[in-house]
């Protein structure tokens, strides 16, 4: 094994010597500014539309898609969750047939449904003439209700409907004692 001396010794810096040490030159550039991935837009959801855009003349089909989509979404939720949930379903889902992708796709397949049951109640209405049937039968239901009741069919209806509110009451002052509630 060779000896080295501390002259010799590369490792070793001698901090009093008078020697500086010159960085090499990096060259200059612009600095990169890194964009966050949130803010990179992928599709144009403003409201402009471009002047190549052939959607310009379905102005009002787009307004009955949006109307047809917010009134099957409003019919189907309905029964089920009331009419405030119903009356927000159908407006996300007018709103849903402006966007791209698969929800958007759904949106206008609905407004497509309603559309078609429109365009075939109108057919069968020419047909059979049913609104105007169904105009004149309720007005002769109201006019015969006003002429009089010969059977006195509303009051028989009133004391039944008196019955079964007894009834109930009944059951719920059964109930209510059942479980010491007074």
């Amino acid at each position: 094994m060779a000896v080295i001396s501390k002259e010799d010794d590369p490792l070793t810096f001698d901090i009093t010597q008078d020697e500086s040490y010159e960085f090499p030159s990096v060259p200059t550039s612009p600095p990169v500014v890194a964009t966050p991935v949130s803010s990179l837009r992928t599709e144009d959801h403003s409201f402009q539309q471009a002047s190549s855009d052939t959607r310009t003349t379905d102005l009002p089909t787009d307004n009955n898609r949006q109307i047809g989509a917010g009134i099957v979404a409003a019919l189907i939720t309905l029964p089920l969750f009331g009419p405030f949930i119903a009356a927000v379903a159908g407006v996300a889902a007018a709103h849903g047939t402006t966007q791209d992708g698969a929800a958007g796709d759904i949106c206008r397949a609905a407004s497509d449904v309603a559309m078609t049951a429109k365009d075939k109640a109108i057919e069968m209405d020419k047909k059979h003439d049913i609104v105007n049937r169904s105009k004149e039968n309720a007005r002769d239901f109201v006019n015969n209700v006003r002429k009089g009741d010969t059977h006195n069919l509303l009051e028989k209806i009133g004391e039944r409907l008196q019955e079964v509110f007894k009834v109930v009451g009944q059951f719920f002052d059964k109930n209510r004692r059942g479980r010491g509630e007074e």
